[in-house]
C-alpha cells in the first residue's frame, strides 16, 4: 500500500491541513475542491503572508475514469463554516492506493475509488483561509 506522497500529482501537498471546500460525484469522475497546502518543494510556493500558517492554492483534486465508487458515512457530512462564511468538510486524513484503489478518508467520509492515478489542477492567484 502506497500512500499520497508517492503520487506525482500530489507530492508537493500536505493534504492533511488542506481544507476540502466541496465534492462532487458523477458517473466516471469524482472531484474534491480544496484549498492545498503547498509544500516548499512546489513550483508555486510563496512565503506565507502574514496571518497565514501554510501556503494555500485553490484547486480540484480529479479523479477520471472512475470504474467504481464507495462513499461512506456521507450522511454524517456536516460543513464547518469559517470566518469568511465558506464551507468546508475537514481535510483528507488518509489517502492510500493499493494498486488502482485510492482510499480517502475525511470529515467528508471515507470513500473508495478505483480508478487512475489522480491529478490536481490548481487555480491561478492567492487563496487560503
Amino acid at each position: 500500500m502506497g500512500t499520497y506522497w508517492d503520487l506525482d500529482a500530489l507530492r508537493d501537498l500536505y493534504l492533511e491541513d488542506s481544507w476540502i471546500l466541496d465534492v462532487v460525484a458523477r458517473p466516471g469522475i469524482v472531484e474534491l475542491t480544496a484549498d492545498f497546502v503547498l509544500l516548499e518543494s512546489h513550483p508555486l510556493y510563496r512565503t506565507p503572508a502574514a496571518g497565514e500558517q501554510y501556503c494555500y492554492q485553490r484547486g480540484t483534486l480529479r479523479f477520471a475514469g472512475v470504474r467504481s465508487l464507495s462513499w461512506e458515512h456521507q450522511s454524517e457530512v456536516c460543513p464547518a463554516v469559517d470566518a469568511t462564511g465558506e464551507r468546508d468538510y475537514g481535510s483528507i486524513d488518509t489517502l492510500d492506493r493499493s494498486a488502482d484503489t485510492f482510499t480517502l478518508i475525511g470529515d467528508f467520509g471515507r470513500m473508495v475509488i478505483d480508478a487512475p492515478e489522480p491529478s490536481v489542477e490548481l487555480r491561478s492567484g492567492r487563496r487560503g483561509p
